[in-house]
């Protein structure tokens, strides 16, 4: 059976959804939410975070806040993505190593 390509989510609630799926890829959860003709509503992602977090899946109900405040413009330099550490005001250095903003190298 084909999803639709246009839905409105705003005001959906849920207890189950069958089959489980995850949050994010091709075939996730979160697609829907980007499908909704109405734009970004904050209360579908917040419904579809409180679903995965009644099944105990923490980590897919994180992905689906950081995805909220995403496509809501919220300010997201304090969520605290697992596996990714905040970097308090440092500068990152190709390839990847933080270094102190005083610690850069002089131009002259």
């Amino acid at each position: 059976m084909a999803s639709p390509q246009k839905l409105v989510l705003d005001g959906f609630t849920y207890d189950d959804l069958q089959p489980p799926a995850r949050a994010k890829g091709r075939t996730g959860r979160l697609t829907w939410l980007y499908r909704d003709e109405e734009g970004y509503r904050a209360q579908p992602y917040e419904q579809l975070a409180a679903h995965y977090r009644r099944l105990g899946y923490e980590a897919e109900a994180r992905d689906v806040l950081l995805a909220k405040q995403l496509a809501g413009d919220e300010p997201v330099d304090h969520v605290l993505v697992e596996g990714v550490a905040p970097l308090d005001n440092d500068v990152v250095d190709h390839p990847g190593q933080p270094r102190s903003a005083s610690s850069k190298p002089s131009t002259s």
